[in-house]
């Protein structure tokens, strides 16, 4: 997750604040590691939904032909940050806001995490911030490859 993170970090500087793709990195059974980049661009017509499931599947099917044991990926979301410490039955505020999501799953657990996007002149990205309630897009690609 870390190491994800910080190459998230240094491509968002590089890209100066522009995150357009998925970072991926990857563990084989060998105990290679590898990088790259995705896309997930769809025709208008096709909904989110769709288009992720589509990459979900596809991602799943690579892991089980490469032998992927572990991985992480970075990407951009729109993430919803509910604040703590409110009266009993008050409603918690929220707030939504873009970040950079990382997860990181291997050997039947998995991690989620986010650095809140900064703007600005430069826009940097906030400490890394991991969340045991948050939820991730790309969960179980491994359980999905074993059962192919």
């Amino acid at each position: 997750m870390h190491r994800c993170s910080h190459l998230a970090d240094e491509l968002f500087r590089r890209r100066g604040g522009d995150f357009r793709t998925m970072l991926w990195l990857t563990q084989c059974t060998d105990g290679t590691v590898e990088q790259f980049e995705t896309s997930c661009e769809a025709p208008i017509e096709i909904d989110d939904a769709t288009a992720l499931a589509a990459l979900r599947t596809e991602m799943a099917a690579d892991f089980a032909r490469d032998g992927v044991v572990a991985y992480a990926v970075a990407y951009v979301g729109r993430v919803t940050f509910i604040g703590v410490g409110c009266a009993v039955l008050a409603r918690p505020p929220s707030v939504r806001r873009h970040a950079i999501v990382i997860e990181a799953h291997g050997a039947g657990a998995g991690h989620v995490a986010v650095r809140d996007i900064i703007a600005g002149v430069r826009p940097r990205l906030g400490a890394l911030q991991r969340s045991a309630r948050a939820t991730g897009r790309f969960d179980g690609l491994l359980d999905c490859a074993r059962v192919r």
